[in-house]
């Protein structure tokens, strides 16, 4: 099955596209899938993590729906995609945490003071 993103691209001019199907559509755009003239992939991509930042668990249930439209084969490539953004996204995170300054533990020693 090709792709076909023709009625994501009239939702988007409506502003009624839902944010797995935005998601979705910067992907194929990114991937110059869409068949648009004049898409700038780099701002593609930057709204596509935008978008997989800003997502909400709830936000990825219409993708069974998107499988329909655009084929299951294109949804894998994007989940494959989208799993990897967010891996990236938390080693990030984790580097971040270790690069910074620890706090001293408070002491748990007892005993009287002097």
């Amino acid at each position: 099955m090709t792709p076909d993103f023709r009625r994501l691209i009239e939702e988007e001019s409506r502003g009624t596209l839902a944010p797995a199907a935005a998601a979705v559509l910067a992907f194929a755009r990114w991937r110059a899938l869409t068949g648009e003239a004049g898409v700038d992939a780099d701002s593609a991509k930057a709204a596509l993590d935008r978008i997989l930042d800003a997502a909400e668990p709830n936000d990825w249930l219409p993708l069974t729906q998107l499988a329909r439209q655009v084929g299951e084969a294109f949804i894998r490539e994007f989940m494959r995609h989208s799993l990897a953004h967010g891996l990236n996204e938390t080693r990030a995170q984790i580097r971040a945490l270790e690069t910074e300054p620890r706090q001293p533990s408070p002491s748990r020693r007892r005993g009287r003071r002097m």
